[in-house]
């Protein structure tokens, strides 16, 4: 399991949420960057697997960061107990 944190000049993106266990820690290593979590505008998953999207319900509530993934994964991690999304809308690509 990975993330990888893009910076631009308006926000944070986030690639990829890892498990819901791991998002206190992801937090705390973008704090250590001396960046703020606070700052992640976007969440892109890269597929709808527990290790790659089971953070987002924990990284939406402290972010308001909206989810992007494919469409053919948009229905799992939109309906999924596993990973649900909580900000009420899913991003398709």
């Amino acid at each position: 399991m990975s993330s990888c944190l893009v910076s631009t000049h308006e926000e944070l993106i986030l690639i990829d949420t890892g498990f819901a266990t791991t998002v206190p820690s992801l937090a705390q290593s973008i704090l250590r960057l001396g960046l703020e979590p606070k700052e992640i505008k976007m969440v892109m998953d890269t597929c709808a697997h527990v290790d790659h999207a089971g953070g987002n319900r924990r990284t939406v509530e402290m972010t308001g960061a909206k989810v992007y993934l494919h469409e053919k994964d948009a229905d799992i991690v939109e309906n999924s107990d596993i990973c649900p999304h909580t900000s009420g809308e899913i991003y398709q690509l």
